[in-house]
């Protein structure tokens, strides 16, 4: 599965928000508001009118960035940050680390790999580890590097120095940091217990029950990690891993048709979303439909090869098998 490194919201996104009229609000605030429930294309118009109201804010650019990241906008992340003002880097240091971690995550998802570490590597350099907004970072900037134990170490220290003031979405999202993080290193009873404590904060992500079913998943236990996809689809009806990860567990238990119409459900959304390729490739070998297979398989190969989303193997295998028994 891949693991969405803009998941990793840093600290500066989060801020109290209470209203009832919208209309008479900060647009910076209705944005974190539709930012922190999923609601990434409301959360995107209402940061580009707090950005026309005062173009001065680099916060404003960096919170556009962070929606068109997670909408896999990544050119428009990259030119609206390029476009944001010079942040002072010693008497605005937090803002400036996070500067830093959002050019680094986005060169990364563009595959300008030396920017990114570049990036990544100036963070961490500059950080102070005792300051849990700097030693969140951090942590952001170590996944990135791809030295996840180090930073699970620092998010936990992060959230041990994190002020009871704080906002229930910053817990929410150092909880799911550490969580996402944990099952890519395949610590599922770590991820378990922080994805949970994540969603006790915030139950409105569809990505977290998303993660923490497929921690339930890898942990052998489909029961638990169905119903976590199924809330996720609660949340989001047309959220793509939920459905697909739904596919992988009906699969699991041999319900083979209810597994291909998960598929088919998320081809429907994405045409080229891997994971319903992959998958529906393997059923359809399995059942001797050579030819489909090998176009679902095809599909699989070009999707990750442009995404490095998986091991190459993984897909050689079924591929080459696919190819024999079609020709």
């Amino acid at each position: 599965m891949k693991f969405r490194l803009f998941c990793i919201v840093v600290l500066s996104l989060s801020t109290h928000v209470i209203f009832t009229d919208e209309k008479e609000q900060d647009p910076a605030k209705i944005g974190v508001f539709h930012y922190d429930r999923g609601h990434y294309k409301d959360a995107l118009a209402a940061f580009q009118a707090a950005k026309e109201q005062d173009p001065q804010n680099p916060m404003h650019y960096m919170r556009i960035a962070k929606a068109y990241a997670q909408l896999d906008n990544f050119e428009g992340a990259l030119q609206i940050l390029k476009e944001a003002p010079e942040i002072d880097a010693e008497h605005q240091k937090a803002l400036y680390l996070d500067y830093l971690w959002l050019m680094g995550n986005t060169y990364r998802y563009l595959h300008a790999f030396d920017q990114a570490t570049e990036c990544f590597q100036s963070l961490v350099a500059n950080a102070a580890l005792d300051d849990y907004r700097q030693a969140w970072l951090a942590g952001n900037a170590l996944s990135g590097l791809a030295d996840h134990e180090k930073a699970i170490e620092l998010w936990q220290a992060s959230l041990a120095l994190l002020p009871e003031s704080e906002p229930e979405q910053s817990y929410a999202t150092l909880h799911r940091n550490i969580g996402h993080t944990a099952i890519v290193i395949k610590s599922y009873p770590l991820a378990i217990e922080h994805l949970k404590q994540s969603i006790s904060h915030n139950p409105h992500i569809a990505s977290t029950y998303d993660s923490l079913g497929t921690a339930y998943r890898k942990n052998k236990q489909l029961l638990l990690a169905m119903q976590c996809y199924a809330k996720a689809l609660e949340v989001d009806p047309e959220w793509l891993n939920a459905i697909s990860n739904m596919g992988i567990c009906l699969s699991k238990e041999g319900k083979t048709q209810e597994a291909m119409q998960q598929f088919n459900q998320a081809l429907s959304i994405n045409e080229r979303h891997f994971e319903a390729h992959y998958h529906l490739g393997k059923i359809l070998l399995a059942q001797n439909e050579k030819n489909r297979a090998l176009e679902h398989l095809k599909q699989a190969k070009e999707i990750n090869d442009q995404g490095s989303i998986v091991s190459v193997d993984k897909v050689e295998k079924y591929l080459k098998l696919a190819q024999r028994s079609a020709a």
